[in-house]
């Protein structure tokens, strides 16, 4: 029992069939309990008669269902202290403008970090008692501090199960801030994220309730660029040489798509041949293979890298371009810098002295909800192919402890060391400054017997470049040991 109203929108009351566009009905019925079964394929209940179940003897512009229009315009009815459930039923019915009071929000902040966020109050009493439920849509913004402000005035705020609580506070009339937040938004993209104000209470100074409307509100989620780069790579005609591919984020990336091409074509990527036993298509442990580098271990064409570990890898080439799709459905690189890939070339005959532009042809990044496509800049690399030397030029002689007068010398930027190992060894070659300061690691690990070379391109420990000056190369190797000078021009 009860009583029943229904909403009649005359903008579809003109013809047949006036709930065929859902969500728009032409006839609708009020509900009082606020749920919208109806509208959900759900049925009717004694929740829908007001006051129904949840005791609601109010229908107007600032309840739940309301008298708005389907365009949330103000009808300015208002049926207000509905009586009980009886054969005959009684309520106050007036038309006219309602004085109402305004909330919303505004923020912004970038991608994946801290923004701010303002919610104003337009009231025309004082307020004395409010509360409210406030959330983002798909909660991709997170509270992590809230404060008063402007002419609000509280002795202590909350924020619990996304709701804002306010204890003994005084906001009087005007318009204005009343709270500044600090947000995170947990997302990758740039974005419009739509701000959320439910289950309003607002008392006044009378103790009589406020009608608060909430207003369209909005976070501002900024796209930042990530930045793709090459390093700088070295090697010589005919030898082995690697480049890495960096990845400056400020967002968790869960999958890439990269491919890049080498200008002009000098490098050959290319993993170590191996014999395939069992015809699998891949190298397994104990298959024979070509050490090409020599470090006792079968390098791919392309390796992944501490911040990629775990990923799946899919390498292939394209004409002239590589191809590098990458990724991990639970695992993302975190946010920062550092190599991702690492790409190991053979590197064409007859190209001394050359210098290959290695450049991005495509860049797909996506971040650790899928949001693909991810703004980014993409800055290219240079690998140096240098000229060799050889024992006869050097005056180095097979199967000797030797360190060979670096080629050229002097130079700028990049030098070849040869060295001849007569045994297997752990090799440390060091470069030192003419104070004896140690600049940069060469070579730290075990190596055969034969000759070595090693490129250094005269920069430090920290990737940076040094100096011109004279410098003092040292091979360490078992109980080995030779110093040698070289001089940097700029």
């Amino acid at each position: 029992p009860g009583l029943l109203f229904w909403h009649i929108d005359t903008e579809k009351t003109n013809g047949w069939a006036p709930n065929n566009d859902e969500p728009h009905y032409g006839v609708g019925l009020e509900q009082a309990d606020g749920l919208f079964n109806l509208e959900n394929n759900g049925s009717s209940d004694g929740g829908d008669p007001y006051p129904g179940t949840t005791n609601n003897h109010t229908l107007s512009r600032c309840t739940t269902p309301n008298t708005n229009s389907y365009y949330d315009l103000p009808s300015f009815v208002s049926i207000e202290n509905i009586s009980a459930p009886d054969s005959i039923m009684t309520f106050d019915l007036s038309f006219g403008e309602i004085t109402t009071n305004d909330i919303y929000g505004i923020g912004s902040g970038y991608a994946f970090d801290i923004g701010n966020l303002v919610i104003f109050i337009e009231n025309t009493e004082t307020i004395t008692a409010l509360q409210f439920d406030f959330f983002s849509n798909s909660d991709i913004l997170s509270i992590e501090n809230l404060e008063l402000t402007g002419r609000a005035t509280a002795d202590s705020i909350s924020y619990i199960d996304q709701t804002i609580y306010f204890y003994n506070p005084v906001i009087p009339p005007g318009d204005g801030a009343i709270l500044s937040l600090e947000v995170f938004a947990n997302t990758g993209t740039g974005q419009e994220i739509e701000l959320i104000f439910d289950d309003i209470t607002a008392i006044d100074s009378e103790d009589n309730e406020m009608c608060l409307l909430s207003h369209p509100s909005y976070f501002t989620a900024i796209n930042l660029s990530q930045t793709v780069s090459i390093d700088t790579g070295y090697s010589m005609p005919g030898g082995l040489g690697a480049f890495k591919i960096n990845l400056d984020n400020s967002v968790p990336i869960r999958s890439t798509r990269i491919a890049v091409k080498d200008s002009p074509d000098y490098l050959t990527p290319s993993a170590e041949p191996f014999t395939d036993n069992n015809s699998n298509g891949v190298w397994d442990n104990n298959e024979p293979f070509t050490d090409w580098n020599n470090d006792s271990t079968w390098t791919p064409m392309v390796e992944l890298t501490e911040r990629t570990s775990g990923w799946f890898l899919n390498v292939y080439e394209n004409d002239d371009e590589l191809i590098i799709i990458a990724g991990n459905s639970i695992e993302t690189i975190d946010s920062g810098s550092g190599p991702i890939f690492i790409v190991n070339n053979l590197i064409n005959s007859n190209t001394a002295n050359s210098e290959v532009e290695i450049d991005f042809t495509i860049v797909e990044l996506t971040d650790m909800y899928g949001n693909p496509y991810l703004n980014y800049e993409s800055i290219p690399g240079v690998f140096y192919i240098v000229e060799t030397t050889s024992n006869s030029e050097t005056n180095i002689l097979p199967g000797e402890f030797q360190l060979a007068q670096n080629y050229p010398n002097p130079f700028n930027p990049f030098t070849t060391l040869l060295y001849e190992l007569s045994e297997n060894s752990h090799v440390k070659i060091t470069i030192y400054d003419m104070l004896g300061r140690e600049v940069k690691t060469l070579i730290n690990k075990t190596q055969d017997a034969g000759s070595r070379t090693v490129i250094w391109n005269a920069t430090n420990d920290y990737g940076e470049p040094v100096s011109a000056g004279i410098y003092l190369y040292q091979i360490k190797a078992g109980e080995h040991l030779q110093t040698k000078k070289m001089v940097l021009l700029k």
